[in-house]
């Protein structure tokens, strides 16, 4: 899809080149650091029905890790994180996830993403539009990013 997008900007019917701005951007931890409740909220807006959303809930519900240590077992109750070796995991991170997608954008900015990663492919006919269009676009995946209780990686990003 980003290809494309960048194909479109190079060979506008009109003739006139436009400038393609591509930026990459990863999410630190991801899966381990997955918050429960934006899963839940989005579970709601996306009208799953109501006994799915329970078996998911009770899924999340004060997981536990059992342990053996010299002293007996010792139990580690998990408060966040998306298993990425269930059958589930893949699932939950793209129910969580999803909302990056319905974030307001400007019409010159398009998010494309894959498992945790996001690209900004942004497309202006000046350069100095397509960076403040992509700069606008970073602070609203960002601001979103931290409202998940998740952080950016910063050593992820590109562009």
């Amino acid at each position: 899809m980003v290809i494309g997008l960048a194909a479109n900007a190079i060979h506008e019917k009109d003739c006139t080149s436009k400038f393609c701005l591509v930026v990459t951007l990863g999410v630190r931890d991801a899966f381990n650091s997955g918050n429960w409740n934006p899963i839940r909220k989005s579970l709601a807006t996306i009208t799953v029905p109501t006994y799915l959303a329970a078996i998911i809930d009770s899924y999340l519900h004060e997981p536990s890790l059992w342990y053996n240590t010299d002293d007996g077992p010792k139990k580690y109750v998990v408060s966040a994180g998306i298993p990425q070796n269930s059958v589930l995991g893949p699932l939950l991170w793209n129910i969580m996830y999803n909302d990056v997608f319905k974030l307001p954008f400007s019409e010159e900015a398009t998010v494309v993403g894959c498992a945790d990663d996001i690209a900004l492919v942004v497309i202006a006919k000046h350069l100095e539009d397509a960076e403040l269009y992509s700069s606008e676009a970073i602070s609203v995946v960002k601001a979103w990013v931290e409202s998940a209780g998740l952080t950016l990686a910063e050593e992820k990003t590109d562009h």
